[in-house]
């Protein structure tokens, strides 16, 4: 959901940064580093406990996600080991974030440890099902919870257990992996339909 206004949001004045960030000689691939970098600093400051510093540098990992494919399509510098490093390094970031939320999650049904795993898993096949789906079709089907759309879940369920507590971890990342899992559904039924038109 959150895709469709970064699609649109690449055609506003954000475009300058670009700009900016192509006569700084800042490449692609350094983007995707920082914003794993900034990933592993947030996990770190969610396990400190320091929510709010710790969704500063989500933001700066997630505008770092999300202006090293613009770069790259701006100046011509797509490559194929980018795109494979991109998603590496995403994967890892919310490896990190999820191996983070499991150590300080109290349990509720289930341990926390349990809920960050399931949510992560989660993650992880949604991102396989998609780059599988592109070795057999060039058609994409709509996401129900798209990166960005957990990323900002994750994102309001930090800032509130800053006020509430921890167990506002907890019942975010059910509400993830919930979400994640539909997702996965949805993109299996929505590939079969689309495969079996072929």
């Amino acid at each position: 959901m959150i895709d469709l206004l970064k699609s649109r949001l690449y055609n506003t004045s954000l475009k300058k940064i670009i700009d900016i960030l192509n006569k700084l000689k800042i490449k692609p691939n350094q983007l995707t580093t920082f914003g794993l970098l900034f990933g592993i600093l947030a996990a770190f400051f969610i396990y400190k406990r320091f929510f709010i510093i710790s969704v500063i540098f989500i933001i700066l990992s997630t505008f770092c996600d999300m202006f090293d494919g613009w770069l790259a399509r701006a100046t011509k510098q797509e490559t194929k080991f980018g795109k494979i490093y991109d998603v590496a390094m995403d994967k890892y970031v919310e490896g990190f974030i999820g191996l983070s939320l499991a150590f300080i999650m109290p349990p509720f049904i289930l341990s926390g440890y349990v809920w960050a795993i399931l949510g992560t898993f989660g993650s992880i096949i949604i991102s396989v099902i998609s780059n599988a789906a592109l070795q057999v079709t060039n058609e994409k089907v709509f996401k129900f919870m798209s990166r960005s759309d957990r990323g900002l879940i994750l994102v309001l369920g930090l800032l509130v257990a800053s006020q509430f507590g921890d167990i506002i971890l907890t019942y975010t990342a059910i509400l993830l992996t919930l979400f994640s899992h539909l997702t996965i559904v949805l993109m299996l039924f929505s590939y079969k339909k689309v495969l079996k038109n072929k």
